[in-house]
């Protein structure tokens, strides 16, 4: 594959050592997923992995859809990483400022094994048990986007602390007769991502502010379908902002 995107989503270096001797085993580039060349139904994602000496690998995955395809080239990525690993007796190591592995098993040398199940937990603070309504649970679906670390969904951002809290009560003022549980807003607009007690794992975008009854802008039927929308969204901002 020789052309390769110049622009990425993440950008990870991973080393060996500890203390002052460290050495650097490969830079890691994974790029925005989107529509593949082969046509608009099939996604694709480009990875590149530097390795010492200046050799560079870099190729694309293809996925039933972009998001597919971006879960495949994370695990294309710590297949290899994983494989210098065990084949050298090395033991890997990131840097990089965003919690979580972002889907490559190998944590910072900070994060403990304990806390790899979950490591966007050790940042984030959601809603307690006690806090959540009666009967719901945040969905698997959620839960494994935390455990890939891929809490950056510009134009949206997780929801987390007082933010998450101060939306969850204003938006049960303002519309009482749903029980609302959000999760993401736009930073560019009014519209919150929420799911509703009762109608299972859909996932309804709230126009907060509407007049009851013409609050609802979207709606999806798993937070999977809602993602795809989200990384669409990503790309489009990302390309307005250039």
């Amino acid at each position: 594959m020789n052309n390769y995107d110049s622009t990425y989503m993440l950008h990870r270096r991973y080393f060996t050592g500890s203390g002052a001797v460290t050495f650097e085993v490969a830079d890691v580039e994974i790029g925005y997923p989107g529509s593949s060349p082969g046509g608009p139904d099939e996604g694709a994602c480009y990875y590149r992995i530097k390795w010492p000496g200046g050799y560079s690998k870099a190729d694309m995955v293809l996925g039933r859809d972009s998001l597919q395809a971006l879960l495949l080239a994370l695990s294309m990525v710590e297949f290899q990483l994983q494989w210098v690993a065990r084949s050298k007796k090395l033991k890997l190591w990131w840097r990089g400022g965003e919690p979580g592995d972002s889907g490559i098993g190998i944590p910072p040398p900070e994060v403990r094994s304990d806390l790899r199940r979950h490591p966007a937990l050790k940042y984030l603070d959601f809603l307690s048990n006690k806090e959540l309504p009666p009967g719901f649970t945040y969905p698997r679906q959620f839960q494994h986007l935390l455990e890939l670390g891929l809490i950056e969904l510009q134009p949206w951002y997780l929801l987390d602390g007082k933010p998450l809290r101060d939306a969850m009560a204003g938006l049960a003022e303002r519309y009482p007769e749903r029980k609302l549980v959000p999760f993401a807003q736009r930073q560019d607009n009014n519209d919150i991502a929420c799911w509703q007690v009762g109608e299972d794992e859909k996932v309804f975008v709230i126009h907060d502010g509407a007049p009851s009854g013409e609050e609802r802008s979207d709606c999806f039927p798993s937070f999977y379908d809602w993602f795809r929308c989200a990384i669409e969204d990503l790309i489009a901002f990302d390309c307005r902002e250039k």
